[in-house]
């Protein structure tokens, strides 16, 4: 299985970036991981989102799950999203997909698509936390995988 992770931001900072390559880094011992940024742009609300939603569209194949990071999504502790992810890789899921939208949410066309929403926080965090956050989970969830001391019960 391969992961993706597609983030709308507009820009991190160096030490930002650092902490997450740390982790995709670690991550990509057990998985083939890649991150792609799509640069919020657009002149207005719509035409953000068509401009996410053309930059998603090339990613997408029909083997792809989509998990979309929502606010409004299902809450999953660190061993619920392993348990999530193993269940993809037993179904074998060829492309996970967790698309971080923007800041008007994200596009109709990927909601419609969405297999799951998943809610990191109660809090709403700034994009660059929540890619922060996920990578981190991502990675907790295969040390959990790989009984990596990483991760305690």
């Amino acid at each position: 299985m391969k992961i993706v992770i597609a983030a709308v931001y507009k820009r991190l900072n160096p030490h930002e970036q650092a902490w997450i390559d740390e982790y995709l880094t670690r991550l990509r011992s057990f998985v083939s991981v890649e991150w792609f940024h799509i640069k919020e742009s657009g002149s207005d609300q719509s035409s953000s989102k068509e401009k996410i939603w053309t930059q998603l569209q090339k990613r997408i194949t029909p083997e792809t799950h989509i998990c979309l990071l929502d606010e409004k999504g299902t809450h999953m502790s660190s061993m619920d999203l392993h348990n999530y992810i193993e269940k993809r890789e037993l179904h074998a899921c060829k492309q996970l997909l967790f698309v971080l939208g923007g800041a008007y949410g994200h596009p109709e066309q990927i909601q419609s698509l969405a297999h799951q929403k998943l809610s990191l926080s109660k809090a709403t965090l700034a994009h660059r936390i929540a890619m922060l956050v996920l990578s981190e989970q991502l990675y907790r969830a295969y040390s959990i995988k790989h009984n990596l001391p990483y991760h305690h019960d």
